[in-house]
């Protein structure tokens, strides 16, 4: 079991993650924005992170760079509709900046659970 933060500005989303993670297994946090998630880190360790990029206060690019300064050994999920972007092209901002991994939305909820299941086997004991 592993501890996952879900960064999105879109309630329904945080909501749909955080019963799908539960349901496999996981302790879910939940943040509307980047400003919103650094308070929540502050509860405990975090194992994953999954973070849309389009948010206000700060967006899912700023929150990588902080992470990966401050946390480098959180693995990283980023996601994302496109906003006014192409979604691949912001995913791949996003791994330059220190995602592990992306995901269009919508994705398969299931795939993404893979993805995480599959990280969380990478970490160090």
């Amino acid at each position: 079991m592993a501890t996952i933060l879900v960064i999105d500005d879109e309630k329904g989303i945080r909501d749909v993650l955080k019963t799908s993670l539960e349901l496999a297994g996981h302790d879910v946090l939940v943040a509307a924005n980047g400003k919103d998630a650094l308070t929540r880190g502050e509860q405990g360790p975090i194992h994953v992170v999954i973070t849309d990029i389009f948010m206000p206060e700060q967006d899912g690019f700023e929150t990588i760079m902080h992470l990966k300064k401050t946390a480098p050994q959180i693995k990283i999920i980023a996601i994302s509709g496109g906003g006014y972007f192409n979604p691949e092209n912001a995913l791949k901002t996003a791994e330059h900046l220190g995602a592990h991994y992306g995901f269009n939305k919508p994705f398969n909820l299931q795939d993404l659970i893979e993805k995480i299941d599959s990280m969380l086997k990478e970490r160090p004991a």
